[in-house]
């Protein structure tokens, strides 16, 4: 099972004065981990703070999940991975801007999340950005942290799978 106190930690690498909250979620809006920059000890602003992280995730998940399936037509597409990703009717990561700033949803590459999650959602990753945050560093952080997020999950998935397999015998 994932462990959301580690994962926490290697979120809360991102965080930033620009980028105050990075988590960790399912398509259907489950939070699964989050951190926040400056996280205070203080046991009201950090309720406060889970409390807008778990809103942020139930939404950002539906938003992802309506936006998965519906893909831009292939003659209106910027580049070939545009085309492939009609082809293969995927969303690989979208930046939203609001009144009050910016949320970036990208899919984390899985092999079989599912089983970690207990659910069949995927697994993505939200970073909110203040108006101020730029979407390139938004872009940069979320692809390097999805490189150590992707290896993190895979060894949570081989000692499961091994430790299943244990079981088995």
């Amino acid at each position: 099972m994932i462990k959301a106190k580690r994962m926490s930690k290697l979120i809360e690498q991102i965080t930033e004065p620009t980028l105050p909250t990075a988590m960790l979620f399912t398509t259907s809006g489950a939070l699964v981990s989050y951190a926040t920059y400056n996280c205070q000890n203080e046991p009201r602003k950090r309720l406060e703070d889970a409390k807008r992280a778990r809103s942020i995730a139930a939404l950002a998940g539906n938003i992802y999940s309506l936006y998965s399936g519906v893909n831009p037509s292939p003659l209106v597409a910027e580049s070939t991975d545009d085309v492939i990703a009609h082809q293969q009717d995927i969303l690989f990561e979208t930046i939203m801007e609001f009144e009050n700033g910016k949320l970036l949803i990208s899919e984390i590459a899985e092999t079989n999340v599912g089983s970690l999650t207990s659910s069949n959602s995927s697994l993505l990753l939200g970073i909110v950005g203040t108006k101020e945050a730029m979407e390139g560093m938004m872009q940069l952080k979320s692809e390097r942290l999805k490189e150590f997020l992707s290896a993190e999950l895979s060894d949570i998935e081989h000692n499961t799978t091994e430790s299943d397999a244990s079981v088995r015998e």
